[in-house]
């Protein structure tokens, strides 16, 4: 989750402490409250992921957010945040999606140069990753990605290019990957010729955790700072420079080069004002509202306006226990977590609301919890059905196996909606899934995993306090089978064909003339 640099003073080198968490900051530290005495965590607060501000199509939102993390930064003693990730959802079982922004790499571009460059207005460092087709979390030490030059040029490189052009980040972060048989974290021309050369990238180069193969060809390749630290591999650079295998002037240049991002992170962190705790929930749950896209409002349904005396049946285990953020290093040990559940009942204050669970932690069911939902269904005006995708965990098999969502809750859909049309489904998920149950409701809110404002801002957006404006950024496939990648995807492999070349995500959808659930760019509103 980050970490801290060694430092050398008797050098006067000093050390720089790093957090991940592209959606806010991995970090607690406990402190102790000075009336009671009381040791208390502190946490940083928990943003929408990438997937979820995309749909925001809101620049403006991304530079607020980045003040704010770069403030909350400072309040950590935090230099340098490994974020954000800004890789092309090329395809959605792609294991880590939620981290990164869209399958465009405009969008990609512009709402990762906002964070970027505001956080770094505020005095700290950013590392947008992971350079480049990181595109399979399944192997993905070992994958090696086939790509034509326009391709590679047009939609998996562009949205660096511009983040770099335009904000000026001080550092990047390299993947595990090959590319076309070159390591991205060694001797590559993705990062010595275009990245530096082409672009003119001053900033300093780190390799993701154990991505160096080799520190010598990376060295030749200008990858600056390999981590984490490797006595072998230092010892191995100085035999290399030894025996005339490596140029030193190699070594000096990268040494350089992390001196730079060092000494310019110390400089900005002796300008950091004090900065005490400030309340930065209300920017979780409006990011969250902006993030959700209204995908159906079948005789417009929504939004809701319960009447004295109705009944309302809220069906899903996620109402109360919610799907709000990625796993791994995206997680964030959140501030505050508002309940959707929780959240509803001051709107609904004047009429009956039952809760039915509908499904277990796992998202299997069973004949009784579908029965006491159906029940619950059957005698309520309204229906509010939470359901929600899960992610694999962070091993060597780490891609997503479908997009569906568990027969659990397909199956709790399929049962409720055939006793009571008047049903809203609120979906969260990090990536798109498919839904070939919407037909059989009313109302279709997916949410993302839009942090841990997500519950007040479906409050707000059901109950029409917040008109919902997000616009998809990902195309919504009616099946998986018709996504561009899917004849030559597969997660468990480590030669990896890009076959569709640049028709990713909607430029496929338009050229093969198929019609999506979705398209990219749909949204509804009040």
């Amino acid at each position: 989750s980050g970490g801290i640099t060694n430092s050398l003073l008797k050098y006067g080198i000093p050390s720089i402490v790093m957090a991940d968490g592209p959606a806010g900051l991995r970090i607690t530290r406990e402190v102790v409250d000075e009336e009671t005495g009381k040791i208390e965590e502190n946490n940083a607060t928990r943003f929408p992921n990438a997937s979820a501000t995309a749909c925001s199509w809101n620049v403006e939102l991304l530079e607020v957010m980045g003040d704010m993390i770069g403030r909350e930064m400072i309040e950590f003693d935090i230099d340098w945040w490994l974020a954000p990730g800004i890789n092309i959802h090329r395809n959605p079982l792609i294991g880590r999606n939620f981290e990164y922004y869209s399958e465009d790499p405009v969008i990609t571009g512009e709402m990762a140069a906002a964070i970027v460059s505001s956080v770094q207005h505020e005095g700290v460092g950013t590392c947008m990753k992971h350079f480049a087709c990181h595109n399979s979390d399944s192997r993905r030490t070992r994958v090696n990605v086939h790509v034509s030059e326009r391709a590679l040029r047009e939609i998996y490189l562009a949205g660096y290019e511009r983040v770099v052009r335009k904000a000026h980040p001080v550092s990047l972060m390299t993947a595990y990957n090959k590319i076309n048989g070159e390591e991205v974290s060694g001797d590559n021309r993705i990062t010595r010729d275009i990245l530096k050369d082409e672009w003119g990238f001053d900033g300093t180069v780190v390799c993701d955790w154990g991505a160096v193969k080799d520190p010598v060809e990376a060295s030749k390749g200008r990858i600056d700072l390999q981590m984490p630290l490797s006595k072998s591999s230092a010892a191995y650079l100085e035999q290399a420079v030894e025996t005339g295998q490596l140029d030193e002037k190699l070594v000096n240049e990268r040494v350089a080069r992390i001196l730079k991002l060092v000494f310019q992170l110390k400089e900005w962190e002796a300008g950091w004002d004090t900065v005490k705790h400030e309340d930065s929930h209300w920017l979780a749950v409006e990011a969250a509202a902006e993030s959700m896209v209204l995908v159906k409002n079948e005789n417009q349904i929504l939004p809701l306006k319960p009447q004295k005396g109705e009944k309302i049946a809220v069906l899903g285990h996620m109402a109360k226990e919610p799907k709000y953020q990625g796993t791994g290093c995206a997680a964030v040990h959140a501030r505050k977590v508002d309940i959707p559940y929780e959240q509803m009942i001051p709107y609904l204050t004047e009429c009956e609301v039952k809760f039915a669970e509908g499904y277990q932690a796992d998202g299997t069911t069973t004949d009784e919890l579908i029965r006491e939902a159906v029940q619950t269904a059957k005698e309520a005006n309204q229906v509010l059905l939470f359901v929600g995708s899960f992610l694999p965990g962070e091993d060597d098999d780490y891609n997503r196996k479908d997009i569906k969502l568990s027969e659990g809750m397909t199956r709790l859909i399929d049962a409720v909606s055939a006793v009571n049309k008047n049903c809203i489904v609120i979906l969260s998920s990090g990536e798109v899934c498919e839904m070939p149950w919407r037909h059989q409701v009313s109302a279709v809110l997916l949410t993302w995993f839009s942090g841990e404002g997500m519950g007040s801002a479906i409050a707000d957006i059901l109950f029409g306090k917040v008109s919902p404006s997000g616009r998809l950024a990902n195309t919504v496939p009616e099946r998986l089978q018709d996504t561009p990648a899917y004849l030559s995807f597969d997660g468990n492999v480590y030669e990896i064909p890009y076959a569709e070349d640049i028709y990713v995500g909607y430029r496929y959808y338009e050229k093969k003339g198929i019609q999506p659930a979705y398209p990219f760019g749909y949204g509804l509103s009040y």
